[in-house]
């Protein structure tokens, strides 16, 4: 691992640093962090970490592809508020699997107001722990978050009203296949709580109930999900970096995300989800959007601590 960040083409050294520092407040999957970042005289790299790959919950490391995409996208949005057009380029090098981007920053014209709010929400966005209840989305925001995935080759589901009670279902059934599973409940553990500081998921309120969807009196709230029109390295890459541009935009919505990842780790449960969802795209992330209590922070590790050589 390296210690200091050098200069990035026109980005300084502390530049440099900072953009990397709203690169890594992006989600991951329990928080794992499955990143890796290095920088040449030119660009950044952007590698995935696999030592902290989840071979139970996440066995083709889709979602440590997502996670990936979601820092990407957090370090292009920070090169661009510099001032810096991020050229970026996924899979430059298909020889070589754990590099997934690369991000080559090269002077520009003051970004846009709309790049500059998605930057300075990077460190507020958060994501929802406790359970997200309904409110009214309007529709003007609803089409500002379907702009955000397909500015990112990407689709964003709307679950229709009468669709979320089977959505919903369809989350409980999920997750109960996955609570009889010994070996995801051991890895889920291993990433829980347990007096972690740089990573991993807090001892309490991590793991929501299904039932808080569908609790008598209450409405589900606003269901989206996030879809890729492929299904392979490269769309789960798009497709994370359309998660997190669609978690900003809802940030700045003022709405709170949840997420629901059972549906998308079970197998059969992706297939029905994707039948819900017209047959035509792959469900990659499916998120609750709405009103949820303030969560803390979650904890990051340090910069020397994803940096190589």
């Amino acid at each position: 691992m390296c210690s200091e960040v050098g200069a990035v083409g026109p980005l300084t050294s502390s530049a440099s640093s900072a953009v990397l520092r709203s690169a890594v407040l992006a989600p991951s999957i329990y928080n794992t962090q499955p990143w890796l970042f290095r920088c040449t005289t030119g660009e950044v790299e952007v590698h995935g970490d696999f030592r902290r790959a989840l071979p139970v919950t996440d066995g083709e490391n889709r979602e440590l592809a997502l996670s990936c995409g979601a820092a990407l996208f957090n370090l292009r949005t920070a090169i661009h508020h510099r001032g810096f057009l991020p050229i970026s380029t996924v899979r430059p090098r298909p020889g070589h699997p754990s590099l997934f981007a690369a991000v080559r920053p090269v002077p520009t014209a003051a970004p846009h107001r709309s790049v500059s709010r998605l930057a300075e929400a990077i460190p507020r966005r958060r994501t929802a722990r406790a359970a997200v209840t309904a409110c009214a989305v309007p529709d003007a925001v609803i089409a500002e978050l379907r702009h955000a995935a397909e500015a990112e080759q990407s689709w964003l589901v709307v679950f229709a009203e009468r669709q979320r009670a089977e959505v919903a279902a369809l989350i409980a059934r999920a997750c109960r296949a996955q609570l009889a599973d010994p070996q995801f409940r051991a890895e889920r553990s291993r990433w829980s709580g347990r007096g972690r500081t740089s990573d991993g998921l807090p001892a309490s309120g991590e793991f929501r109930r299904p039932a808080a969807l569908t609790r008598a009196g209450h409405e589900v709230p606003l269901l989206v999900l996030i879809a890729s029109f492929d299904d392979g390295p490269v769309a789960w890459l798009h497709a994370g970096q359309a998660l997190q541009r669609v978690l900003l935009t809802a940030t700045l919505a003022g709405l709170d995300a949840g997420f629901w990842s059972a549906p998308v780790e079970v197998g059969s449960a992706r297939r029905e989800l994707r039948a819900l969802s017209g047959g035509a795209v792959w469900p990659q992330a499916l998120l609750a959007l709405g009103r949820g209590r303030a969560a803390t922070p979650s904890a990051r590790r340090d910069l020397a601590e994803v940096l190589i050589e």
